[in-house]
């Protein structure tokens, strides 16, 4: 319910309605880990980080959209040698796929899902990182997400992530 209600409230903008209902669903979920995926537990996160990040709290959404991130085993490098590294490999991999024609996934396909998810989640990254002025964790961020996109069949996705790294980086 708490996730309906939030993803609902987060929809009509009612942002603070948002943040609460997904701070009780992480609450509930760190009480019973049992019943919540890392899907989920991903999704709430995010919505948690959008939902601060509307409301001008950039510090919070930082922190929730990181912690979204690493449920999925996509956590942002650290150090600027780290996220040099992680825009290095992740054009390397989209300079392969675009040679050799790889076998995209479906987007509605279990691991298609989890990765717009990821996309999701690091295009909101992208915002706050925006916002405080971190050049190099906002590229990798934009590069990840055109890196999770472009493992897709054609997307929506695709097109927006490939025009927001063109925008920053032209």
């Amino acid at each position: 319910y708490l996730e309906l209600a939030g993803t609902q409230a987060f929809n009509t903008g009612n942002y603070r309605e948002t943040l609460e209902m997904m701070t009780e669903a992480l609450a509930i979920g760190d009480r019973a880990p049992e019943h919540r995926t890392p899907l989920r537990h991903a999704l709430w996160l995010r919505r948690a980080g959008q939902a601060c990040y509307a409301l001008g709290r950039v510090s919070d959404s930082r922190t929730y959209l990181e912690r979204a991130a690493a449920t999925l085993g996509r956590s942002l490098p650290a150090s600027r040698a780290g996220k040099l590294a992680g825009i290095l490999a992740a054009s390397v991999r989209l300079w392969t796929r675009g040679l050799w024609h790889a076998r995209r996934l479906d987007p509605a396909s279990t691991q298609g899902i989890e990765i717009l998810e990821a996309a999701t989640i690091a295009e909101s990254a992208a915002y706050p990182y925006y916002l405080t002025g971190e050049t190099l964790a906002l590229m990798y961020c934009l590069v990840a997400r055109l890196d999770l996109t472009d493992r897709l069949t054609l997307t929506g996705e695709l097109v927006s992530a490939t025009t927001a790294v063109g925008y920053v980086w032209g």
